[in-house]
């Protein structure tokens, strides 16, 4: 009887600490499987294919188009960007950013489009909406951006609230990133 309760114990430890590391196991379990696949290093500051990877809810494409986007990327020099395939502009003041409809690699899962274009990016913007904090999707990326922040040594992660969002339908992630960084 005291080893099955032993062992009821052990297994409900084990659960806790999986359930509160979750993010972190998935993360290191992808990371393993997009290492193994690529076999490459990490890119070094001038090899980054993106300025930047975006992460914002699906419900907010029309934002970060018409106005991240062309802010950023500039409406001209995407569309010539586009012809010269993947080099990064490092001419004027365009950036060239990665958004998930339009950069991920059709076929691979999520999971590791996320991942690979989050590593091959310099920054990740967090486009923040009350639909952010709520999706799951978004929480993943936010937590690949913030491993990419541990595994670099560098504060790599830019905040842009759409609107205002409650503390309390924030992650423990996000409100602890919030309080520590500056924000638009």
């Amino acid at each position: 009887a005291s080893s099955i309760f032993c062992t009821v114990i052990f297994a409900i430890a084990m659960s806790i600490v999986v359930y509160r590391h979750r993010w972190d196991i998935k993360f290191y379990c992808l990371q393993l499987v997009t290492k193994r696949k690529k076999h490459q290093e990490l890119l070094e500051e001038e090899n980054y294919e993106y300025d930047a990877f975006v992460a914002y809810h699906k419900d907010d494409i029309w934002w970060v188009k018409n106005v991240l986007l062309d802010g950023l990327e500039g409406g001209d020099n995407a569309e010539d960007r586009e012809g010269n395939g993947n080099e990064r502009n490092t001419t004027g003041h365009s950036f060239k950013l990665c958004l998930h409809q339009r950069d991920f690699l059709p076929g691979t899962h999520i999971e590791e489009n996320i991942i690979e274009s989050i590593n091959q990016s310099l920054k990740v913007i967090l486009v923040l909406t009350n639909k952010f904090v709520t999706s799951q999707w978004c929480e993943f990326e936010l937590q690949m951006a913030r491993m990419k922040c541990f595994d670099t040594g560098r504060d790599i992660i830019v905040v842009i609230f759409l609107e205002p969002v409650p503390a309390a339908s924030m992650s423990k992630t996000l409100r602890a990133l919030i309080r520590r960084t500056t924000y638009i």
